[in-house]
């Protein structure tokens, strides 16, 4: 059993090992959940990763997942697409920063992206 005294503040210092049990850190956060036997302190992230997986359990299946593996390949294209059009925009930005001059930039990068030949 561990102790800990309030301060003027309101404020408590948790037990080393408390906060070693509840894998917290300084600058962490901690949740108090009030329950019929008492409060209850836990680590704020676990608690929110506890309810994203509890939330989205079975949603992968739905998905059509079958495996881990098929779950980190999408998101890995999810990314790709991502780094793609950020890639994309940049060049627009660039070539309408230049098209002042003339529209030949960018009518050169749509024809070269709608055929998929990297620039």
């Amino acid at each position: 059993m561990n102790l800990a005294r309030i301060t003027a503040k309101g404020q408590i210092t948790i037990p080393i090992e408390i906060r070693k049990s509840l894998g917290v850190k300084e600058g962490d956060k901690v949740v108090f959940i009030k329950s019929e036997n008492g409060i209850m302190l836990a680590n704020s992230n676990k608690v929110a990763w506890d309810n994203i997986q509890k939330a989205m359990e079975g949603e992968a299946e739905k998905a059509g997942f079958q495996s881990e593996e098929d779950v980190v390949q999408y998101c890995k294209g999810i990314r790709q697409e991502n780094r793609d059009n950020t890639h994309a925009e940049a060049w627009r930005e660039f070539l309408s920063a230049i098209s002042s001059i003339s529209d030949e930039p960018i009518q050169e990068f749509e024809r070269v992206r709608f055929k998929e030949i990297d620039i």
